[in-house]
């Protein structure tokens, strides 16, 4: 398979690892997004992978100081990571490590396309490349903070709104694109909000689809817009991102059940789009300050 056929990237089989949380990737452009942590040393070399047109970003979430590095075949240059730290491997060359510390990190898996799709959208043209050698070891505080929030995502993949990641992943690649891609990056993408048939083909797309795990990419399609002009262009015209307006659409309309149906909590949860009751519960606790069963105790007392 020649690099322009997407290879498969099996998230980190190359790797020793104990634990591996991946989120799920779509067969499209989509990157991935997966937690590697071994607390063994010593874990030895990674396996040889057929070279791709594809980055992979690896951010360290605890210190990392001792591995040997070979780039195709030759040793290359290494240092230590803090916490935080972070590198670009280009996997059209093969990279073998020899890990002989314990790691935790947080791998990016982005091909080639997924990026050229963003680099245009910037007005950058297409195989920009990324820059960042392992032995720069760089803390960028953007890519952290981002890392840190898809956490909680890949601990509990059955909450995690499909939506959000999108959002995140889309700002990670022109994060990287700006910061240490090959190309200049001219942002041209129209200014202001969506026009009036434009917002209400969205919402009437969202609010169609709250049950289900929402598409960012059908829902810029609604408009005919890329998936990043479109959730600028949600926000400016909403004043919320579509995955924050979509929970709290999802949370007036289980107002709405607990308040005119006997459905069950549980029963709500499903038809409103959350994975379950403890994801419900949570979420509607955030935003109404008490658990879903304490409101419609008390929307019922405030009736009788």
């Amino acid at each position: 398979m020649g690099m322009e056929d997407r290879a498969e990237w099996n998230d980190s089989a190359h790797m020793r690892a104990e634990t591996t949380l991946t989120l799920a990737r779509s067969a499209d452009a989509a990157i991935g997004v997966t937690r590697v942590r071994s607390d063994q040393e010593n874990t030895g070399r990674t396996d040889p992978y057929e070279p791709q047109a594809a980055h992979l970003v690896v951010l360290q979430l605890r210190a990392f100081s001792r591995q040997a590095l070979w780039l195709d075949g030759k040793p290359a240059p290494v240092a230590p990571f803090r916490k935080g730290g972070m590198a670009i491997y280009n996997l059209d060359r093969l990279w073998i490590a020899d890990l002989e510390d314990k790691y935790d990190t947080l791998h990016f898996y982005i091909p080639q396309v997924a990026l050229d799709e963003v680099s245009d959208e910037l007005g950058g043209r297409s195989n920009s490349q990324l820059h960042l050698p392992p032995h720069e070891t760089l803390v960028d505080p953007a890519v952290e903070q981002i890392g840190h929030l898809l956490l909680p995502a890949l601990a509990r993949p059955q909450d995690a709104s499909m939506l959000f990641v999108e959002h995140l992943t889309m700002a990670l690649q022109a994060h990287l694109l700006k910061r240490y891609g090959s190309k200049t990056m001219r942002d041209r993408r129209p200014s202001g909000g969506l026009a009036a048939w434009q917002e209400r083909r969205a919402t009437d797309y969202l609010l169609a689809h709250l049950a289900e795990d929402i598409s960012l990419d059908e829902a810029a399609k609604q408009c005919g817009l890329s998936k990043s002009h479109f959730i600028k262009a949600f926000r400016e015209k909403t004043g919320l991102p579509p995955h924050q307006w979509v929970i709290a659409q999802r949370i007036e309309r289980a107002k709405h059940l607990m308040k005119s149906t006997d459905l069950v909590l549980t029963e709500i949860a499903f038809v409103c789009g959350f994975s379950d009751q403890s994801h419900f519960s949570r979420l509607f606790g955030r935003a109404e300050g008490v658990p879903p069963r304490t409101w419609r105790l008390q929307w019922r007392a405030t009736r009788s």
